[in-house]
Formats: C-alpha cells, sequence, structure tokens
C-alpha cells in the first residue's frame, strides 16, 4: 500500500510511461503476495495511464481496456468501497482532461468521500482540486449559480493548503482563481494563468504546467483572442508530450488546432 502511494504522488511529475512500470511492479507484487485489495487498487490508475498514453482505442473517457472494464466499479460498491472510490477519482480526471463535464461531475459527486481529509492527503486534495476544476468550467460554459458556489467553496479549502504547503498548492489555488476570474469577466484573469503556469513550474508538475496552459489557451480562444491563445496552447502540447500522455495532445491539436 505504501509502494501503491508513493506510484500515485510521482503520476503528474514523471512521464507516465516510467510510472507506469511501477505499478506493473506494486501489481506483480501484490499477486505474488495475494494482496488481492492492493491489486484491485492498481487496476484504475494503471488503465488511467494506458488510456493517456494512448494505448486503448475506446472511448476516451470511459475507463476500459486492458487493465480493467468501467463497469467492474458498480459491482464493487457495496463489496470494495476503496476501488469504487477511487476508479471514480481516475474516471473523473479522465472526464475532465477530455471534455466530458457531466460524467466528470457524476464521479466527482461519487468520489469525494475520499476528500474528506482535513489536511490535504494526497488523494483527497487530488479530488477536492478537480471537483472544483469541473463545477468552475461547468459554471462557465451553463452559468449554472450552484456549481460556481460549489467550486468557490472547494477554493477556499485549497487556499488554506497553500497558505501552509505552497508548493503542491499555490498553482492549484492559482489556476482555479483565474478559471473564476473569467467567469465573472474579470481582467485580472489573464495574470492569474500566468501565475498559475509560473507556480506550477515550481511546483514540477507536468501535468500541472499542461493543464494550467491549455486553460490559458481555451480562455483565450473563448474571448476571441486566438493570436494570444498560441504560445499557451503551443506549450501545453509540448508539456503533455513530454508527461508521454499522446492521446491528449492528439485531443487537444484536434480541438484547438496544432500551432
Amino acid at each position: 500500500a505504501c509502494a501503491l502511494s508513493l506510484c500515485f504522488f510521482q503520476m503528474e511529475y514523471s512521464p507516465l510511461a516510467e510510472t507506469e512500470q511501477k505499478y506493473h511492479h506494486v501489481r506483480d507484487q501484490s499477486l505474488f503476495y495475494s494482496q488481492e485489495v492492493v491489486f484491485s487498487f492498481t487496476k484504475p490508475m494503471t488503465q488511467w495511464m494506458q488510456i493517456l498514453q494512448g494505448k486503448s482505442v475506446k472511448d476516451l473517457t470511459t475507463l476500459s481496456g486492458d487493465i480493467m472494464d468501467e463497469n467492474e466499479m458498480h459491482g464493487a460498491r457495496e463489496t470494495n468501497v476503496q476501488f469504487y472510490l477511487y476508479t471514480n477519482a481516475n474516471l473523473m480526471t479522465l472526464c475532465c482532461l477530455f471534455g466530458n463535464l457531466e460524467k466528470a461531475r457524476i464521479c466527482a459527486e461519487r468520489c469525494r468521500p475520499l476528500a474528506d481529509h482535513p489536511f490535504g492527503a494526497g488523494d483527497g486534495s487530488y479530488v477536492v482540486f478537480f471537483d472544483a476544476l469541473i463545477a468552475a468550467l461547468i459554471a462557465r460554459k451553463t452559468r449554472d449559480r450552484r456549481m460556481l458556489r460549489h467550486a468557490k467553496s472547494l477554493l477556499k479549502r485549497i487556499r488554506y493548503w497553500a497558505k501552509h504547503s505552497p508548493y503542491l498548492f499555490l498553482c492549484r489555488k492559482s489556476l482555479l482563481e483565474a478559471e473564476l476570474a473569467a467567469i465573472a469577466g474579470d481582467d485580472s484573469a489573464y495574470m492569474k494563468y500566468v501565475t498559475a503556469v509560473a507556480e506550477a513550474k515550481e511546483s514540477k508538475s507536468m501535468l500541472l504546467i499542461a493543464l494550467a496552459n491549455e486553460r490559458a489557451a481555451k480562455h483565450f480562444v473563448e474571448i476571441n483572442n486566438e493570436e494570444a491563445s498560441k504560445p499557451f496552447l503551443q506549450e501545453a502540447l509540448e508539456w503533455y508530450e513530454k508527461w508521454g500522455a499522446k492521446a491528449k495532445v492528439d485531443h487537444l491539436a484536434a480541438e484547438l488546432g496544432s500551432v
């Protein structure tokens, strides 16, 4: 279980192929020692990484492939609650990254028990951040006030964490603040996106560097300033490529065009 936690924390800081290799090692060891519960926890993240790397030919917002089938989580809801929660957490981020916001929202609601850690434990803070981001993206698209209030509520928690662990949380805080500023039509959104990118680089999170650049690029496309979006898009594509997320690179290039 400790090895699995270390792999999870490595996920956004190292190329996906490297992390996947470590997950496979944990999977082999858990089977060797008959640790079936630990083995089950490796399945959603390993399948998630395979989809991002373009190794799965199925729907990018369905957590199914060679490692597992998404439908497994429904049967495990009563018998293996943690597997159910972690599968939804991985599916939540997958749907967020590939633009299926309604499915992402449903998964976020299902995995919120993982977020009940008062001091920002890894899995809990991961859920809180993406839950807030999904709510903000939906609010921006639909003007749903309930989603906006939810995003603001979660941002308060992330701001608290950022005071005590800026290395991990400042970039997350700034990115959410940029999204909320954009929803409000506030001109400060630009500098908040720039700040989020800079802070993500300080944290060395490959995922967050790419994601902050992607969100900045999409912000400028949405306000009809495609020229301003180009450097952010280029950097987003470069960092997703470095991370090894080939499927995301292809998806983003198809969505906004390559630079």
